[in-house]
């Protein structure tokens, strides 16, 4: 029993020390993190080491990379110098390919603005990843070192390297800790810590810290999926909670996949029995019930198939009247409390069906071109927004009356601009996004067509914007771009607060077939797809 004891209380010491060690990476207290591992044995890997110093003047670059791979961060303009040099050697190489993997890779963090002690502006946003990811570019003349650190006047790689490892040495010695004191504090802590109950104090701390670490839009890829085989993804769809996502194939095959896992769900009865839900022709939409009990797909012939989703049973079949190409259904949604289901259709025409007796209820007719979308407002489901290859967008109110065409900015300047999407505002049904084939995203107001905030590209007058949605709680706006750039504005101020580059494999910018949004609590997913390859974001 007593041993038991010591050892709950050597576990205590070493979870403690190691919470601390933690924070100390976060507050780059390096020197301080070093005594502290000395003086109580805890293991704790460290980034920024004699060795990880002498290694950046060597430019033993695997070495230093590998070391920033698993390691914890470096102070933002530590980690975007180191970076720097690393592609800038490369490009002086001639490797281009692989300095723009690491500018891909890195993208977040070269993007993100500098400040020197004084508060003045090291670099902006964006700036850096810019100014290196152009380097890449050049081949006549090839890069040079005069070239390439013009900026910092280096004449030799050595002496760019010593630069670049003496910030680093600057930084340590900024550190200055008493050892006494640490342990001091460390023994008051864990006192404190035996007077709570349940180690309450350690949970609401941890539980605070994560809260802090949230943002409200995704950073990273996490998930890359290449499709080799015959199946090719056309549409897809997240359940409301977040567990299954759907993917609708060119060949109608639709496969459920676990969100979290991302990987076909073969805890469902009939995906284990390599069943699957199956259309003849490709399947262009896929809509779950608001509790994701029952899932709708529909198919480029206009046959709409309605399925009870935990068993994969059929339970409805609904074809469009007429048949063929032209009655193809793009977008639906269900509406009066799962009773019914609303079909755009490429007809030109949005048809409510009922789904107990499976008829046509009403069929709307206002657009000159194709559908390519329609949502209902959130929290005034009477009323249906829809969108045609056009450029029209049309508000309806299911109740009846005439829709009320949206002016956009295309249509403002007279320009005969196709779209290629909308979004709602999940938090506004007032506000809008809207993308033309062009380098701009607008945010407009549903009452008064008035532009509120026009989000710009940055990387060429032919960049085009693909897509653009918001965050699940409408604060920010999404874009993705031609040029594979993922462009994340402050919805309100409309300035650029982060740029991923998706390093497609495909031509992703060329097929994307959507980017669809999900959140859980306080995190934030996206999913983008193209027929051949699907990324998951956090």
């Amino acid at each position: 029993m007593v041993e038991s004891q010591q050892d709950a209380k050597l576990l205590d010491l070493n979870s403690t020390v190691n919470l601390i060690l933690h924070f100390m990476k976060e507050s780059n207290l390096l020197n301080s993190m070093d005594t502290l591992i000395q003086e109580t044995g805890v293991h704790f890997p460290t980034l920024v080491s004699q060795d990880f110093i002498e290694s950046v003047r060597r430019g033993q670059w695997h070495q230093v990379l590998k070391q920033m791979q698993h390691s914890a961060r470096m102070e933002k303009g530590l980690v975007q110098g180191v970076y720097e040099q690393i592609v800038k050697e490369l490009t002086i190489e001639r490797e281009y390919a692989l300095a723009q993997q690491i500018l891909r890779e890195q993208s977040v963090v070269l993007s993100e603005s500098v400040y020197a002690e004084n508060n003045q502006l090291v670099h902006g946003e964006g700036a850096l990843l810019q100014e290196l990811w152009d380097l890449t570019q050049l081949r006549d003349p090839p890069p040079s070192i005069q070239s390439v650190f013009k900026r910092q006047g280096f004449k030799s790689l050595q002496e760019s390297r010593e630069h670049c490892a003496s910030q680093i040495e600057k930084s340590l010695a900024k550190d200055q800790m008493p050892a006494n004191r640490l342990l001091q504090l460390l023994a008051l802590g864990l006192e404190y810590e035996n007077q709570l109950k349940g180690g309450k104090m350690k949970s609401t701390v941890m539980k605070g810290a994560a809260h802090q670490q949230q943002t409200p839009y995704v950073q990273k890829i996490i998930t890359h999926k290449l499709f080799s085989g015959s199946f090719k993804i056309s549409t897809l769809s997240i359940s409301n909670n977040c567990e299954h996502m759907v993917l609708g194939g060119h060949d109608g095959l639709i496969e459920v996949w676990s969100y979290e896992h991302m990987s076909v769900d073969l805890k469902l009865p009939y995906q284990q029995q390599d069943l699957y839900m199956l259309h003849s022709k490709c399947v262009l939409s896929l809509a779950f019930s608001k509790d994701d009990k029952i899932l709708a797909s529909a198919d480029s012939a206009g046959v709409i198939r309605v399925w009870k989703f935990a068993e994969g049973k059929k339970l409805r079949e609904i074809e469009v009247q007429g048949g063929g190409s032209e009655c193809g259904i793009s977008s639906m949604v269900f509406a009066s409390g799962n009773s019914q289901l609303i079909a755009g259709c490429m007809d030109k025409s949005i048809r409510v069906y009922g789904l107990k007796s499976g008829s046509m209820l009403k069929q709307l007719k206002g657009h000159e071109s194709f559908i390519q979308s329609i949502q209902l407002l959130p929290g005034q489901e009477q009323f249906l927004l829809s969108s045609a290859e056009d450029g029209v967008i049309l508000l309806w109110n299911l109740q009846g009356g005439e829709p009320r065409k949206i002016e956009t900015p295309a249509q403002k300047l007279r320009k005969e601009l196709l779209l290629n999407c909308f979004r709602i505002n999940p938090s506004n049904p007032k506000e809008v996004v809207i993308s033309h084939r062009c380098g701009q995203t607008y945010l407009i107001d549903l009452d008064t067509s008035q532009v509120l905030q026009e989000y710009q590209t940055s990387q060429s007058k032919e960049e085009e914007v693909i897509s653009a949605t918001f965050s699940h709680d409408g604060s920010h706006v999404y874009a993705f771009s031609s040029t594979k750039n993922l462009y994340i504005y402050n919805k309100k101020t409309g300035k650029l607060v982060s740029l991923l580059v998706v390093p497609s494999a495909t031509s992703l910018s060329d097929e994307l077939g959507s980017m669809v949004v999900a959140s859980q609590g306080e995190s934030e997913t996206m999913v983008m797809h193209s027929m051949g390859e699907l990324f998951k974001l956090e």
